[in-house]
């Protein structure tokens, strides 16, 4: 990595599902489909769909000097 990179993190948690379920059931929230066009070992553009009503594209990599 270069001095003006940044790494991203993700992290994922096992729960227990009908525990999650009864928390969530009153809570309202968007759907949300999300899927990568392509990718390079620099670059990846994401695609979020929420709701069926509205799109973003992303594309992520690193930084250009400027």
């Amino acid at each position: 990595m270069t001095e003006n990179s940044t790494m991203e993190i993700e992290r994922k948690f096992k729960v227990d599902y009908q525990k999650a379920k009864d928390i969530t059931l009153n809570m309202t929230g968007e759907k949300i489909e999300q899927f990568y066009i392509g990718q390079d070992k620099n670059r990846v553009l994401r695609v979020r769909i929420v709701n069926d009503t509205k799109a973003y594209l992303t594309l992520k990599g690193p930084k250009e000097k400027g």
